[in-house]
């Protein structure tokens, strides 16, 4: 009985190590990335976004979200969100993150 409690410790903190590292590294490539990059510099940092908006103007938007888990004294699961607005000519012309259009940092 005593392994099957340390096998699902094992697994619960393994889990929690992945979500940790992944939110981290979510967090320190959208660092990187500033107005004037191509959407495929921002793609190759970033990957492939959560989703992509089209806009009437023939803008469009690549959307990334990110939730990870940060502990049941730190408010639980937190979701962090990143929108990046090209051109029609595919450059950068804005970053939000956090429901901050147009303003960078978390």
């Amino acid at each position: 009985m005593a392994l099957i409690y340390i096998g699902i410790l094992i697994v619960i903190i393994v889990w929690g190590h992945n979500q940790v590292t992944t939110g981290n590294q979510f967090r320190d490539n959208s660092r990187k990335i500033q107005v004037g990059m191509s959407a495929k510099e921002v793609y190759e940092i970033m990957g492939q976004p959560t989703f992509v908006k089209q806009h009437e103007n023939e803008s469009f938007e690549f959307v990334y979200e990110k939730s990870e888990w940060k502990g049941f004294f730190r408010g639980g699961t937190a979701t962090r969100r990143m929108e990046i607005v090209f051109s029609k000519d595919e450059i950068a012309i804005s970053i939000g993150k956090n429901e901050h259009c147009d303003e960078s940092g978390w």
